[in-house]
């Protein structure tokens, strides 16, 4: 009994033994090709990470070309409406100069009471007229025609209607039928010599239609005369009290006013940017015209 339990001591010592040996390897230190695969492994991660970084760099680069293309676009876009916006003020400037050229073919200039010859065409012509009244007395200074001028020209503009020059502009002994004139040069836009020297000045687009003074000596077309309406209105009217004050009368064909430069007092505090800057033109207009510009 005692042998056999030896035996079997013997051989599980043998079995034990015999594996140790068949699987030590297994359980021995890392080989070469173990630091290999390793190694292997690190180089593909750091190769994956490396791609996922450069894929991250791409679409920021994509990203920002699509942001800049935006952006020229964008800046194109307002080059293209500032440049359309210089045209339309050019194309406004060149339709005021054109309508002095106009009128100076309409006149003829030569011989002088041309305007009167052609009121039917200067007139009749489906516009709404403003007026100084004619049988004021004619103030003759120069700062009372420079400040009735300028009074018209914002009326004008500002109800749209087409504006007959004051006659007490014209150097004429008789205002009224602009008779026995000074031999002095023709004022285009007058068709009479003037009391004070007057360029043309440069309209930018905000000058309204303009006729003569010479055209109410005419007989009035039946349009006109049976729509003929003079008014004396309050004193120091804005332009807000002034269209206010004139709105019934947008119909009436000839609107005779009394002493406008004490009516009208220019654009009123809730006026918008672009009518000040309307009136802010006439000024230099008129300024530009008075010192022979």
């Amino acid at each position: 009994m005692a042998g056999g339990r030896l035996l079997l001591s013997v051989a599980s010592a043998a079995a034990l033994l015999w594996t140790f040996i068949l699987y030590a390897p297994l359980s021995s230190p890392s080989t070469p090709q173990d630091a290999d695969r390793r190694a292997l492994r690190h180089a593909q991660a750091t190769l994956n990470n490396q791609k996922a970084y450069i894929a991250m760099l791409i679409a920021a680069n994509e990203t920002t070309a699509r942001r800049l293309a935006a952006s020229e676009a964008r800046a194109e876009q307002m080059a293209k409406r500032l440049e359309a916006l210089s045209t339309a003020s050019t194309l406004r400037a060149a339709e005021s100069d054109a309508q002095v050229e106009q009128l100076r073919r309409k006149l003829d200039l030569a011989p002088q009471g041309s305007a009167e010859k052609h009121a039917d065409a200067l007139l009749d012509d489906g516009r709404n007229f403003l007026l100084a009244t004619r049988a004021e007395p004619a103030t003759t200074r120069p700062l009372h025609l420079q400040r009735q001028l300028r009074t018209l020209l914002g009326m004008a503009r500002l109800l749209n209607r087409t504006l007959v020059l004051p006659a007490a502009w014209c150097d004429c002994r008789d205002t009224s039928q602009l008779t026995d004139c000074s031999n002095g040069p023709v004022h285009p836009l007058f068709d009479c010599p003037v009391r004070e020297p007057l360029g043309t000045g440069n309209a930018k687009g905000v000058l309204p239609q303009l006729r003569p003074p010479r055209v109410m000596l005419a007989k009035l077309p039946d349009s006109l005369r049976c729509s003929h309406v003079r008014l004396t209105l309050p004193l120091g009217l804005d332009s807000e009290q002034l269209s206010h004050a004139l709105r019934h009368y947008a119909s009436t064909r000839l609107l005779e006013v009394d002493a406008p430069h004490e009516t009208y007092c220019g654009p009123s505090t809730r006026a918008s940017e672009a009518e000040r800057a309307a009136e802010a033109a006439l000024d230099e207009f008129v300024s530009a015209a008075f010192d022979g510009g």
